[in-house]
């Protein structure tokens, strides 16, 4: 009789996988009903029992469903971050009362390999998910937590190693008297072994020391040089003064002072090649919109560029000065035509429901410009926000695109 049964719970479970899986899948929705169904002297131990089997939060099940939680004292409780209209309208979660302590949760179903960005709203104050351990900071400086979907799969070039050569970053005072492009840090990355006898590819990097401190961008490049993925190259981080001015209102004219003064003084002092083919820019969200100006004005400058977060277009205004660089670039994309062109932006990106616009839907404007006009681009849309962990994400590929060896 043992055998039997064995065998018929065997077949069930290979026969029909999915319905295993789909059992696995609504244990969250189970406790729900389950705890609904108990009175309330009861239920704050079951809460207790369920939190403590729990690993990590958000709860995830199967490829898609996640669910938010948060356990405490509180009248209301919402969500802000990426699925809740890129952080501009919140959800109010679902209250459960348990005496003491009450129980609160929302569910969602995403793709299966997004990096989402969040944080509770408990009565109007705004407080981290305490049963995540992974806080970032992001757009607004402010921290929140992140956390990944299961076939979301990290790139191997992110992490420090130490059994490798590595490049020095020198910090530069670049001075200036130009009223806009006033004195100002850069941070200069040099590869392993940099000499002064040949020259290298350069890259330029918006949003500088964040890039530098915020991100893994010199992890990627010492990864990718070590592993023989991209050519040795320079990399100059250039901070910002007064960034919405420089990187969106006079994008212009601060992408004609990066042409007539930083790039002239970074190829004095340091072995760079002046070849536009060798010279790219870069940045994400208003930086990545000042990039995608500079290269398409000054397109005898720089041959390779990537805005990512949705730089090409979205915020209101941007999408005017973005598609007016386009046009200058259209006049001359035959003599000085652009080697790559990279735009980025997030399925969960910024939103602005006033402007009744987006970072996606400025995006895709301008991608079907490109297309449009049958300019060679990549275009990607990523199963996250406006985020710097996803954004790190794809970078490596940025830089393969670039500077292949």
């Amino acid at each position: 009789m043992r055998t039997k049964i064995f065998f018929i719970i065997m077949l069930v479970s290979t026969a029909f996988p999915g319905m295993a899986q789909n059992k696995k899948n609504q244990r969250f929705k189970a406790f729900i009903q389950e705890l609904e169904r108990s009175s309330l002297a009861d239920r704050s131990s079951l809460v207790d029992r369920y939190l403590s089997g729990i690993k990590s939060m958000p709860i995830m099940e199967g490829e898609h469903d996640v669910h938010f939680i948060w356990y405490g004292k509180a009248e209301t409780l919402q969500i802000e971050g990426d699925l809740q209209k890129a952080w501009a309208i919140p959800d109010t979660l679902i209250r459960i009362r348990c005496g003491h302590h009450d129980f609160f949760y929302i569910s969602y179903s995403i793709p299966s390999d997004a990096i989402i960005e969040y944080r509770f709203i408990a009565d109007g104050k705004r407080v981290l998910d305490l049963y995540n351990s992974r806080v970032t900071q992001s757009f607004d400086y402010g921290d929140r937590n992140i956390f990944s979907m299961p076939s979301l799969v990290r790139s191997p070039f992110l992490d420090m190693r130490h059994d490798i050569e590595k490049g020095v970053t020198n910090t530069v005072l670049f001075k200036t008297n130009d009223s806009l492009f006033t004195d100002r840090l850069i941070w200069v990355y040099t590869p392993y072994n940099y000499t002064k006898g040949k020259t290298y590819p350069v890259l330029y990097v918006h949003d500088g020391m964040w890039a530098l401190y915020l991100r893994p961008f010199v992890n990627i490049l010492d990864n990718l040089i070590y592993q023989g993925k991209i050519e040795p190259i320079v990399v100059v981080f250039i901070s910002f003064e007064d960034r919405w001015n420089e990187y969106v209102t006079k994008s212009r004219e601060y992408a004609k002072l990066v042409v007539e003064k930083l790039i002239p003084y970074v190829e004095a002092n340091f072995q760079v090649s002046r070849s536009p083919e060798k010279r790219g820019i870069v940045g994400a969200s208003a930086g990545g919109h000042a990039a995608m100006v500079a290269a398409l004005t000054y397109s005898d400058f720089f041959g390779n560029v990537a805005s990512q977060g949705g730089g090409a277009g979205g915020y209101p205004g941007l999408n005017k000065l973005v598609n007016e660089a386009l046009d200058t670039y259209l006049t001359r994309k035959d003599q000085y035509p652009l080697n790559n062109i990279y735009s980025e932006v997030g399925k969960y990106d910024l939103e602005f429901p006033d402007q009744k616009t987006g970072l996606l839907q400025g995006a895709r404007q301008f991608h079907k410009r490109l297309n449009e006009n049958k300019i060679d681009h990549i275009y990607r849309e990523i199963n996250g926000g406006h985020c710097g962990e996803s954004w790190d994400q794809q970078f490596d590929d940025i830089l393969i695109t670039f500077f292949d060896k």
